[in-house]
């Protein structure tokens, strides 16, 4: 767990790898000085007590990804995947991975489904830049995954998301895309 504390007015800033049973980069305060910015590459892989999970949390700052983050269950499911925050932003080549050859696992960018799950923390905006890739695919048996792309104000997607059925068995996953308020999906989505 990675943490900037309230009395700080720093960012996190995240370029090396970082490899974990559970990686959780989390901030809150000022919306104006706090953001986690990944631009490096995490990596969750799973162990039969905790599954592979990778949380960045920012609930009043924004949430910057260009990097790599995979996750994946030790059962060879995928993992799961949260960017949290006020905002959230994946850029231009970044790259989420929650495929697995038994199953994909779960991505949620800005909130869950509908924005209804008062558990997950919701954005009021979320971005995903050209040539973004997002997968949540079965690679041989098992269902794809399910992948949410939410905010309360805006979304705007032009990346690539895919959560396809496994090659062998297998039925597609789900994908939402969704806003309360602008919305403009304009990206590839293959399930």
């Amino acid at each position: 767990v990675i943490q900037a504390s309230t009395s700080s007015t720093s960012q996190i800033d995240q370029k090396g790898t970082i490899k974990a049973i559970k990686a959780k980069l989390t901030t809150d305060g000022n919306p104006y000085s706090y953001a986690i910015n990944n631009d490096g590459w995490i990596d969750a892989l799973g162990t039969e007590e905790i599954d592979g999970k990778v949380y960045l949390t920012a609930e009043e700052g924004n949430i910057f990804d260009s990097g790599k983050i995979t996750a994946l269950n030790i059962n060879e499911t995928g993992g799961e995947v949260r960017l949290l925050a006020k905002g959230v932003r994946v850029y231009e080549d970044a790259e989420i991975n929650v495929s697995g050859k038994n199953g994909g696992g779960t991505i949620l960018l800005g909130g869950d489904y509908k924005g209804q799950n008062p558990d997950i923390y919701t954005a009021d905006r979320t971005f995903v830049e050209h040539n973004a890739k997002i997968y949540a695919d079965s690679l041989e048996n098992g269902n794809g995954g399910k992948v949410i792309l939410w905010s309360n104000k805006g979304t705007a997607f032009y990346g690539q998301i895919s959560a396809e059925g496994g090659s062998v068995s297998g039925d597609g996953g789900f994908v939402e895309i969704s806003s309360m308020g602008f919305l403009d999906p304009k990206g590839k989505v293959s399930t």
